[in-house]
């Protein structure tokens, strides 16, 4: 299988003094880092050619989100097969901070909106362990 670089970002900032992170839920349901299919995501995408993981984390966010960032360090490393693209994701994630802009909403997604890094109700194990790892 052929295998991809590719990343994913928690982008946080501090809204009346609490940490929020920015989370998506897609149109489509698939299955990422689950068994079963989700919604839940955070910003990324694969990484392009000759571009480092946190510049991809950037670039990734600001082209899906709007918001301008500052890539500040990994936090985990991933692997995601995807049999109906017959290849392997292989991701790191990355926190990044806040530095700009207002949330857009893309084509591929239902919603975006800054959520409590305290409040992992419903969230997928990939997404809290993620959090975990960044220290929240």
């Amino acid at each position: 299988m052929l295998e991809k670089p590719a990343v994913k970002a928690i982008v946080v900032r501090e809204i009346h003094g609490e940490s929020h992170f920015f989370y998506q839920e897609k149109r489509e349901s698939r299955k990422f880092r689950t068994d079963y299919p989700i919604t839940a995501d955070l910003p990324g995408g694969t990484v392009e050619s000759g571009e480092s993981y946190e510049e991809a984390a950037v670039r990734e966010v600001r082209e899906e989100t709007g918001l301008m960032v500052a890539c500040e360090r990994k936090v985990s490393e991933w692997r995601h097969k995807r049999p109906e693209k017959n290849d392997v994701l292989a991701g790191k994630t990355y926190l990044c901070r806040y530095l700009s802009g207002e949330p857009k909403i893309s084509e591929e997604l239902s919603s975006g909106y800054w959520r409590k890094t305290s409040d992992r109700n419903g969230l997928p194990e990939w997404i809290v362990e993620d959090l975990t790892a960044a220290g929240f």
